[in-house]
């Protein structure tokens, strides 16, 4: 199973690791987390890692997944796997995990205070307050303040996936959790994505 970032979609993994592991004779699963755009339009799925977590499991439960040999996460897509990995509830058994570029448990200190980050994530959600959102976010992008592409629903996206990933609440239990149950595991860091 492999599970894109955010922002992200299978896209991400079909130029070179999916191609790779097809022609080996592995069954690959990459499904899409919703986007920003989902969320504006429905007016719910606002990227907890609770939501990201329980879509995952649903979606497993839906296609009768019992069992994942290897489940790949880049980026925040390391708050829904470490925690279907450690949270009790019915879920597909994971044989081993592989950690791509993982966020942290700790912020950045380019995100740092976090309050205003809550503030725009909420903001964003008014379609009254976007604009003012967008421009700052820009502003934010271009002036170096914060280290992302300007493109503001990723870059929001990006934010409030960290920010209501439970990073501050327990992520450190999370690493200990995988680390006590012996997981077979593989942690890859680069420079770029």
């Amino acid at each position: 199973v492999l599970l894109h970032g955010a922002p992200g979609s299978y896209r991400n993994f079909s130029e070179n690791l999916t191609p790779r592991l097809l022609s080996r004779g592995v069954d690959v699963l990459a499904p899409n987390f919703p986007d920003m755009a989902f969320s504006l339009r429905n007016k719910f799925y606002w990227h907890t890692v609770e939501e990201r977590t329980a879509l995952l499991r649903d979606f497993f439960n839906q296609l009768g997944v019992r069992r994942i040999d290897t489940l790949v996460a880049h980026s925040a897509a390391i708050y829904p796997s470490l925690r279907l990995l450690t949270e009790g509830e019915a879920g597909p058994k994971i044989d081993s995990l592989v950690l791509l570029a993982p966020n942290t448990h700790i912020t950045p200190s380019a995100l740092k205070p976090t309050w205003p980050i809550g503030f725009l994530i909420k903001a964003y959600r008014s379609s009254f307050l976007r604009p003012l959102v967008s421009a700052l976010v820009l502003f934010g992008c271009y002036s170096g303040l914060l280290p992302f592409k300007p493109v503001v629903p990723d870059v929001v996206l990006s934010l409030t996936t960290y920010k209501l990933s439970g990073f501050d609440k327990g992520g450190e239990k999370l690493l200990e959790a995988v680390a006590h149950r012996r997981q077979p595991t593989l942690v890859a860091i680069s420079e770029n994505d």
